[in-house]
């Protein structure tokens, strides 16, 4: 089960859930909880009892999942607020973005609760509005992050070279003017790198939105990865 109570905003992204029976995940339903949540890109697959349990005082966005196979997507009652993507797509007037439709394979039905009510409320966490996975992307964010560094310490180096011979010719003209311009070219150089280091956080942020894995994929990949860890099969 995931449970989640509290005063919190979440996201749930990329995972694989199954062989659940019920509460997975049950959000709010508490007096005291306030939660909001974005739920993307899971796949449920051969669960026998319920997935999503929406409670009072519980905001959900969930779009791009995949279920397959899941008896009860969604547990039958009034409270909370839930907007389940479909074809009939409503994100774009509240977030200005569309949202990706739920997929059902041989399950029950997924629909929204309160849905405007939803996405009135996850119009105001940002990191929700402008949540854009690229599904296509199998490369992880640690892999592009290596490739970057690659390609940037190289371009570092000659551009470094070039300053130190551009230096050493202005000294031989006149120490007086190649020392001012070492220390113009030093702290243009502790801006540029300034500047490097917050755009590199900036697409790192980025990069971690990105899935590992297509959602329709999230099964094989666990069939082909659950001998790794030794855990996976509860039978």
């Amino acid at each position: 089960s995931f449970i989640f109570y509290g005063v919190t905003k979440f996201s749930m992204l990329n995972n694989y859930i199954h062989g659940t029976s019920g509460r997975s995940p049950k959000i709010g339903g508490d007096s005291a909880a306030k939660v909001v949540a974005h739920v993307a890109n899971n796949f449920w697959g051969n669960n026998t009892g319920h997935s999503f349990e929406i409670g009072a005082n519980a905001w959900v966005l969930a779009e791009g999942n995949y279920f397959s196979n899941t008896r009860m997507p969604l547990y039958t009652g009034t409270n909370g607020a839930l907007y389940a993507a479909s074809s009939n797509d409503e994100c774009s007037s509240y977030l200005g973005r569309s949202c990706v439709a739920n997929t059902l394979i041989d399950s029950g039905s997924f629909d929204s609760r309160n849905g405007e009510t939803a996405l009135k409320t996850i119009k105001g966490v940002s990191t929700f509005v402008n949540y854009k996975p690229d599904a296509t992307e199998t490369t992880s964010g640690s892999q592009q992050q290596q490739q970057q560094q690659q390609e940037q310490q190289p371009q570092s180096s000659q551009s470094n070279g070039s300053k130190q011979q551009s230096n050493g010719s202005q000294q031989q003209s006149s120490q007086t003017s190649g020392s001012a311009q070492q220390q113009s070219s030093q702290t243009s150089d502790s801006d540029q790198q300034q500047t490097k280091q917050t755009s590199g956080s900036e697409q790192q942020e980025l990069q971690s939105r990105k899935l590992a894995v297509q959602t329709s994929d999230l099964e094989k990949e666990w069939q082909q990865t659950t001998g790794n860890f030794g855990v996976g099969k509860l039978d």
